[in-house]
């Protein structure tokens, strides 16, 4: 069963049009994704975000909310 987070964040980046979305974790991280690039989604679910700066791993189970077209730094 894939997780419902995993889901959406497939479900954005794969829009078209894309739209920028921000991740917010529960202890109030945020990554903003401002084009599909900055994010990967592997088969097996694992979230990959890098935007040049830093790469991170993202815990889908951590995940608190994702703002859709929202600016950076919410």
């Amino acid at each position: 069963m894939q997780h419902p987070v995993i889901t959406r964040l497939r479900e954005l980046v794969h829009a078209l049009p894309f739209h920028a979305f921000t991740i917010v974790m529960v202890n109030g991280k945020t990554f903003h994704v401002p084009h599909e690039d900055f994010l990967l989604i592997g088969l097996s679910g694992n979230v990959i975000y890098d935007d040049g700066d830093q790469i991170k791993n993202i815990n889908a189970t951590l995940v608190s909310e994702i703002l859709e077209n929202a600016a950076p730094g919410v």
